[in-house]
């Protein structure tokens, strides 16, 4: 299993290639029991681009994925 960390710039990519964003605004968090993706405007992102980014997250790393 790879292990990933905090801020992993391969799951930044993939979750701003789903987003269509620059990667310099998300955050990533790595739980024992998933991913967190944190960007500050994801709250006023359509939901149909939330679901796209936690699914391609999910399929990269494997984990439970939450975005923040």
């Amino acid at each position: 299993m790879t292990k990933f960390r905090n801020n992993d710039r391969r799951i930044i990519a993939v979750a701003a290639k789903a987003a269509q964003l620059d990667p310099a605004g998300f955050f990533i968090e790595v739980e024992p029991d998933g991913i967190i993706v944190n960007h500050q405007e994801s709250m006023k992102w359509p939901a149909a681009t939330r679901a796209e980014v936690e699914r391609q997250v999910k399929e990269f790393t494997g984990m439970n994925v939450w975005v923040t």
